[in-house]
């Protein structure tokens, strides 16, 4: 049974990992994107700049908020990991006590 808790928290703890990895790199696609609206804002004139502004700055919004999920998503599961890991240990530790 030990090897059986064992497992299920390595895959948990692997999912966990690659979970946050997606949350960086979908953070990068953000950072992309709000780079390339920064460099075609230039572009835009009249009614079309007022209207690329605030979409603009809609989106700049969004991606902070985004960007806040995510960061507490990989701090919520890097915790998560680690509690259990505490919790395998102790668990590891009473068994080979007992």
């Amino acid at each position: 049974m030990d090897g059986a808790i064992s497992y299920r928290f390595d895959a948990i703890a692997n999912t966990g990992s690659q979970l946050s990895g997606d949350a960086s790199a979908f953070m990068n696609e953000i950072d992309e994107l709000q780079s390339l609206m920064n460099r075609a804002e230039s572009e835009w004139t009249g009614s079309g700049a007022d209207s690329f502004q605030s979409v603009s700055r809609d989106y700049l919004v969004s991606a902070g908020e985004m960007k806040e999920a995510l960061a507490a998503l990989g701090g919520t599961t890097t915790a998560a990991g680690e509690g259990m890991n505490t919790t395998d240990m102790m668990n590891r530790n009473r068994y080979m006590a007992g």
